[in-house]
């Protein structure tokens, strides 16, 4: 995210893990300076209104559709070019339909900002949070 000072205000409102009683309470105040942030805010308000959109709806829909079609399909080694053609169309007529560009955007900038603050919080900790969440590569959960 370009604008730091989100990122540095809500990084601001975190506490060390030796000023906190417990896990849990750090990753509250994690929770809460994410939560206040503007980006998470912009999500929220282009998720909102990405569900209102029956049009964006229908067409995030039919793509997810025909994505899941494809994959199947180049698994068996039965990809047609008109199906990869309509997909690719899909694909276009997503990134200009307005709800979906911006909800699109503003995931982006959410997703960005928890980067940063990752960093920071790895800075600050010593460890990588996101790493920690991350499903395990054997398969087990």
């Amino acid at each position: 995210m370009s604008d730091s000072t989100v990122t540095e205000t809500n990084a601001a409102d975190l506490s060390t893990p030796a000023e906190s009683s417990s896990l849990e309470d750090v990753a509250a105040q994690f929770a809460d300076a994410v939560a206040a942030g503007a980006a998470y805010r912009e999500y929220q308000a282009a998720y909102e209104a990405l569900q209102d959109d029956a049009d964006a709806k229908a067409l995030f829909a039919e793509y997810q559709r025909r994505s899941n079609y494809l994959q199947a399909a180049g698994q068996w080694g039965g990809v047609r070019e008109q199906d990869e053609a309509e997909l690719e169309r899909l694909e276009r007529e997503m990134s200009e339909h307005s709800t979906i560009a911006r909800y699109r955007a503003s995931q982006a900038a959410l997703v960005e900002e928890l980067r940063e603050l990752n960093a920071i919080m790895g800075e600050e900790l010593g460890i990588d949070l996101a790493a920690m969440v991350r499903p395990s590569s054997c398969g087990c959960h």
